[in-house]
Order: C-alpha cells, then structure tokens, then sequence
C-alpha cells in the first residue's frame, strides 16, 4: 500500500475529526494535504469535501474567538 491512505480510510478520518470538532477537522486536511503533497498522487475527485469540512470548522473556530487569523479557509492555504 502506497503512502496515501486509502480512500476509505480519508473518508473515515474526515468523519472522526468531524464528530471530534473544529481542530479536530483542521489538522485532518493538513494530514490530507501532505498525504498528497508528500506523494504527488492526484486528489480525489471528491476532495471538495474536505475543503468544505475545512471552512466550517474554520467558521466555527472564528465565531466562537471573533477572529480569523491564522484559520486556514480553503485546503490551498494549508500548503
């Protein structure tokens, strides 16, 4: 097996960090993001669904702390 998870398994991270909270799901796509990054293999077709995980959390985080810095919006500011 490559050094990319499998996509079952992304998806399966994606869910538990989603049910973990925000920082949960915020270091769930860096580690979807380095996996490929890392690698060179393409994304999935589907990796709209983390970046959209990634900019509710990152709502979340600023809403409850009135601020957006540092709070990565799409999973190209995590590069």
């Amino acid at each position: 097996m490559s050094a990319v998870r499998s996509y079952r398994g992304q998806k399966a991270g994606l869910t538990r960090a989603e049910k973990a909270g925000p920082a949960a799901v915020i270091a769930e796509c860096r580690r979807f993001v380095a996996e490929y990054d890392e690698t060179g293999a393409p994304w999935p077709d589907d990796w709209h669904r983390w970046n959209i995980a990634l900019g509710d959390a990152s709502y979340a985080i600023a809403r409850e702390t009135g601020s957006w810095d540092g709070l990565p919006q799409h999973l190209d500011d995590i590069r």
